[in-house]
């Protein structure tokens, strides 16, 4: 299957993404503008609190691609906070 690609542009939450068991696969994230503060934050779980953290990046400078290749259990979710950034999160089923 193809990646499909999740788009959050500002602050806030982005998913979730499968669910629990799915076996998503996190392609990877493409920061796509910047913005001063911003953070992203991405977890395998249907929300910030029972997810298990797989990473945060910092968004406040150049737009960039970030290749991950994870299998997330239980589905993605990621919050991008701080700074209204661009942010594009590519997974597969």
């Amino acid at each position: 299957m193809a990646a499909r690609a999740y788009n959050q542009a500002g602050t806030g939450n982005l998913g979730p993404i499968g669910g629990r068991g799915s076996g998503a696969y996190l392609d990877g994230i493409s920061i796509n503008t910047t913005a001063t503060s911003a953070t992203l934050k991405v977890y395998d779980g249907q929300d910030a609190t029972s997810g298990k953290l797989l990473g945060t990046w910092d968004c406040s400078s150049t737009p960039r691609y970030i290749d991950l290749d994870v299998v997330c259990l239980n589905g993605v979710f990621a919050v991008v906070a701080g700074g209204a950034a661009d942010v594009t999160i590519c997974v597969g089923g």
